[in-house]
């Protein structure tokens, strides 16, 4: 049986995977992983949910209430508060298109960004594995209030008519996260040539 979540799988799933091969999320998954690297993930991740939070949540509350709560920039400001020894650089999101995003499809967006809590946790674990069992990050290791299982039932319960625009709304958001992470790994190479 064909359902919402089934077409969202299959809509992201070429653009998923670059992503996890991606300069910047790609690096943190290998044997030769550095602080440098984490740190360089931080600057992206919190550039990108800088801009997203405020533009997306408010509308998906709008279908699941409470869901404010599982914002997670503040996750990322402790995180970067634990590396004072790196330089902070500032991450431009100009030229990286977001999508068109209503109270309607907002769930689209919603899903590639707690859905990226599920990779963050491989990430955290290999890095426990890496750095020692003490390395830690709120910001993979959070446990959401809104669970990603409520998550999921609340796309469950779209009609059929909101799907497509949910479906594109999602590939949307996965392509701006891919232009800001292109961008980020941008940054970073011009900083290391300098």
């Amino acid at each position: 049986m064909h359902t919402i979540l089934t077409t969202l799988r299959e809509q992201t799933a070429a653009i998923h995977h670059r992503l996890d091969q991606s300069p910047i999320t790609g690096k943190l998954m290998s044997n030769e992983v550095a602080p440098a690297d984490f740190w360089n993930y931080l600057q992206a991740f919190y550039a990108l949910h800088a801009f997203v939070e405020p533009l997306i949540y408010p509308l998906a509350a709008q279908q699941i209430r409470g869901i404010e709560q599982n914002m997670r920039i503040e996750a990322l400001k402790r995180d970067l508060l634990r590396y004072p020894q790196f330089e902070r650089v500032e991450m431009s999101l100009e030229g990286c298109d977001f999508p068109e995003l209503t109270p309607q499809n907002a769930l689209g967006a919603l899903y590639v960004l707690e859905g990226s809590r599920l990779g963050g946790r491989m990430i955290s674990k290999h890095l426990k594995k890496h750095f020692g069992k003490e390395w830690n990050s709120d910001f993979l290791d959070e446990t959401p209030i809104v669970s990603w299982k409520s998550i999921l039932h609340h796309l469950e319960q779209l009609p059929e008519n909101l799907w497509e625009d949910t479906s594109v709304a999602a590939v949307g958001m996965f392509n701006f996260v891919e232009q800001a992470l292109n961008s980020a790994a941008h940054t970073n190479n011009e900083k290391d040539t300098v």
